[in-house]
């Protein structure tokens, strides 16, 4: 007879899993275009089969059953169990867990970040680079490296020595006039309000290492829960927070109507 951890098997033992964290405020999801165009494009990317009349509807449904007013909703989908590493069974299976948030939506922060660089990760770049897996060590390395430094938060590197993200959030900044990110070609997750921020504001792709960072005016980390975070320190250099904090409300009126 099956037991419950059985049918987490894949998920446990290899880690054949994907998941979505999504922000849920008064009763709706602001960015679920998103949410399920990268879960659906990670299932692709991954060889999961989708549940019969998988649609966006059907992954609102999924989110939004029993969910507080203002969530924090993580969907899991993992592949059935059987196999090896070679699968038996490719039907992806989901679950929803909920945690309650005290407001809609996101504010400012009253405290900016203080950030460095983990020295201890690297990050990988390949086909499944930006697909969101539970494959988190090396994040939850870099996070302790942050913690044991004093630092709130830690940029990650590629193998090429350029920065690609930070421990759960896509890097921006402002450089001039100019609002920046780092490409997806450079081993980071497809962050889904990064998406969101590229479609709605003038932003240039570029790579860039620590010390071309150093040349940065503003610099703040976003995701799909959080969204704006500003860095107020990057090694001895203390930084503004105007322009992103102007960002910031901006981007609070443009997804509170979508």
């Amino acid at each position: 007879m099956d037991t419950p951890f059985d049918q987490f098997q894949r998920a446990v033992f290899y880690n054949d899993v994907l998941f979505e964290t999504v922000r849920i405020a008064t009763g709706r999801i602001p960015l679920l275009e998103g949410h399920f165009e990268r879960l659906t494009n990670g299932m692709d990317v991954l060889g999961f089969t989708a549940p019969n009349g998988w649609n966006i509807d059907f992954f609102k449904k999924a989110l939004l059953h029993n969910a507080p007013e203002h969530a924090r909703a993580r969907c899991t989908v993992f592949r059935s169990p059987g196999g090896l590493y070679l699968p038996q069974n490719n039907a992806a299976q989901w679950t929803v867990q909920h945690v309650a948030l005290p407001v809609a939506y996101p504010e400012w922060p009253e405290k900016a970040l203080r950030m460095g660089v983990s020295e201890r990760v690297r990050l990988p770049i390949d086909d499944f680079s930006g697909v969101k897996t539970l494959n988190a060590a090396r994040y939850v390395q870099a996070a302790r490296e942050a913690h044991a430094q004093g630092w709130d938060d830690a940029f990650l590197l590629n193998g090429h020595e350029r920065i690609c993200e930070a421990t759960s959030s896509t890097v921006f900044w402002w450089e001039k006039e100019q609002l920046n990110t780092v490409p997806l070609s450079e081993g980071g997750v497809a962050g889904v309000l990064r998406a969101f921020i590229m479609n709605n504001f003038s932003v240039v792709e570029r790579p860039v290492t620590p010390a071309e960072l150093h040349n940065a005016d503003e610099i703040f980390l976003t995701n799909a829960i959080r969204w704006v975070v500003p860095v107020g320190q990057w090694g001895e250099r203390i930084l503004e927070q105007n322009r992103s904090k102007t960002l910031f409300q901006d981007l609070l009126r443009l997804i509170e109507t979508v």
